[in-house]
């Protein structure tokens, strides 16, 4: 028998919409397999995200975060376990409840909130190679031909809005965004190419070709279709931890962030928190920037 103290679920007094769950130290809150049916805003205390496989530690959450966004938004599993560091009262969201309001968001906001869970993902995977890990080929390298199977632009927008494909989380969060209309395609051949994005307001997501980042402690990772570069930097008002270089001739998709991140003000709680959580985990910040401070 366990000798943890109860996981106890109620009403939130603050909330009544939602629940509240208190989670003892030490309680996997859930598993990395899960179903994925809520998102957690943690009011006091902090917790865990770890592999279940590796027990690597992946980000740890405290009051003020969000948790859980991502298996949610897209629907399926949960991607990584979560567990508390110290006894924790989260506010407990509904997944459906917050999927039915972000369909109701403009496509550019969708499309952002997209990049920067497609971000977060390439981040955490880019986190979990050692530093003595030779990697050569590339982290994302998505086939959008292969992954399309033919598809047209209208039978992809149609088929993401079911259950019905197949497709994982990270090529879903890809393909969500380059069937979003409007969005504009532009050549990067430099790394000034990228800054200039940046100072524009704007991040990118790459279609073709490759990029080469490299961080502080001087690994280098080859970056393809798929990767995500400046969306969370632009947002949070900050700048880039690594360095760049072209590799292959890139072609990448224009995220007006600044542009689209006049909405997020007027967000509900719920949402508004996934954006300030994924873009804090994305950059390992702690304090929040001046666009969720209220």
């Amino acid at each position: 028998m366990s000798d943890l103290p109860d996981f106890v679920r109620q009403k939130s007094t603050t909330n009544p919409n939602f629940y509240e769950v208190s989670v003892p130290k030490g309680y996997v809150l859930f598993t990395e397999g899960d179903d994925a049916r809520h998102l957690y805003v943690v009011t006091s205390g902090s917790l865990e995200i770890f592999d279940d496989v590796t027990k690597q530690r992946i980000a740890v959450i405290s009051k003020g975060s969000a948790f859980g966004e991502q298996a949610v938004l897209l629907g399926g599993k949960r991607s990584a376990s979560v567990r508390a560091v110290e006894a924790s009262v989260c506010l407990e969201i509904s997944g459906v409840a917050l999927r039915n309001i972000l369909v109701n968001q403009s496509p550019s906001l969708q499309a952002l909130l997209n990049c920067l869970l497609l971000q977060l993902a390439v981040t955490n995977q880019i986190r979990q190679i050692k530093d003595n890990d030779t990697q050569q080929g590339r982290l994302i390298d998505l086939d959008v031909n292969t992954i399309t199977n033919g598809k047209s632009r209208l039978e992809l927008q149609a088929l993401l809005k079911t259950s019905e494909h197949t497709f994982s989380a990270v090529q879903s969060l890809f393909l969500r965004v380059i069937v979003t209309d409007e969005l504009e395609s532009i050549v990067i051949s430099s790394p000034q190419d990228i800054l200039r994005e940046y100072q524009r307001g704007n991040g990118l997501v790459i279609t073709s070709g490759a990029v080469t980042i490299s961080n502080q402690a001087n690994m280098r990772i080859n970056v393809g279709p798929g990767g995500v570069i400046g969306v969370a930097e632009v947002l949070a008002q900050t700048d880039f931890a690594h360095s760049f270089e072209i590799t292959k001739t890139v072609n990448a998709l224009v995220i007006p962030v600044s542009k689209v991140s006049r909405n997020i003000r007027a967000l509900n709680k719920g949402l508004k928190g996934v954006f300030r959580a994924v873009v804090m985990r994305t950059l390992r910040i702690n304090e929040r920037p001046d666009i969720f401070r209220d």
